[in-house]
């Protein structure tokens, strides 16, 4: 079967630089993929719809060309068509160009154009887990996938402050700055964590993450013990650690070595549900999407992913 790719660029991300590497980039690619469409995205969200009327068009290639929040959206646009619906099998090309990339980080994912090529044609495949999120937003309560992490608290909070701050600070630096920004005045909230409906915890929390993948903030290693493919859940709680622990531990979150610590918990479930009396911020692959209390439930459904 020929591949019939239909590529979605955000052509805002990595601080704009992306529109100008698609631009350089489109005509090596039309080379190898004669049948290559693309389209830029122009507003939040629309990622998400352009790669489901292009699902719904029958490409079987979904290129996203952007961060781990276009992947997101892209995945979410995949998924949002019923798999009755589908023809073929679909599956998603990702060319990371966004600040953090932590799904790639996680797929060991070699960025360049050359390599996105080789990978197109050696089509190996990795089918990885989904998880279903349902969340609180200002209107009502809304339901959306993610592929990477989700998190609340003081996590979610710096990739609040990340994506208000200047698009001149780059990469793991720009996640760093953000962390700082938000460390010293960031509060501990009282929380309520169910794991498979028994509670695991309850008290004042710093961060709960529910990883899939491994890396977040630029490559904080914050999830080691997670699997893309592994049939279940990682939930690690940063519990109520001050700042300087933060600073402290933020040093061996980045080696992975920071479940060590008295503070830092991991365990698995397939179910997980966040809730607190003041609301949490929810991040979704880096995407800010409402608040608790919220729930994460493994999904049934897979994602194929092209890999090195």
């Amino acid at each position: 079967m020929d591949k019939k790719i239909y590529a979605i660029i955000n052509p805002t991300s990595n601080s704009g630089k992306t529109k100008k590497i698609w631009s350089a980039s489109l005509q090596k690619l039309k080379n190898s993929f004669p049948d290559l469409s693309y389209r830029l995205s122009g507003y939040s969200g629309q990622a998400m719809e352009i790669a489901a009327a292009a699902v719904k068009s029958g490409y079987n290639y979904i290129l996203a060309v952007g961060g781990d929040g276009t992947i997101n959206e892209v995945a979410n646009g995949i998924l949002k068509v019923k798999s009755d619906l589908v023809l073929h099998p679909v599956k998603l090309i990702i060319f990371p160009q966004g600040t953090g990339s932590d799904l790639s980080r996680s797929l060991e994912l070699k960025s360049g154009l050359n390599y996105l090529i080789e990978r197109i044609k050696k089509n190996k495949v990795q089918a990885i887990k989904t998880v279903k999120a349902q969340f609180k937003t200002a209107a009502r309560v809304e339901t959306r996938y993610f592929v990477n992490i989700a998190d609340c608290g003081m996590g979610a909070a710096v990739a609040k402050q990340l994506n208000q701050n200047s698009d001149f600070l780059k990469g793991s630096f720009a996640y760093l700055i953000a962390i700082l920004q938000i460390l010293f005045k960031y509060k501990n909230k009282l929380v309520t964590i169910k794991a498979d409906g028994e509670i695991v915890y309850q008290g004042k929390l710093n961060t709960a993450v529910v990883a899939s993948g491994k890396y977040f903030g630029g490559g904080i290693k914050i999830a080691p013990q997670a699997n893309l493919s592994r049939a279940d859940l990682n939930l690690v709680l940063l519990k109520n650690i001050s700042s300087w622990q933060a600073i402290f531990n933020l040093v061996r979150a980045y080696r992975g070595s920071h479940l060590q610590h008295e503070l830092v918990s991991s365990c698995f479930a397939n179910n997980i549900e966040i809730s607190s009396q003041i609301p949490l911020t929810v991040e979704l692959d880096g995407e800010i999407v409402g608040c608790t209390k919220a729930n994460f439930k493994l999904s049934s459904r897979k994602l194929l992913i092209l890999v090195d």
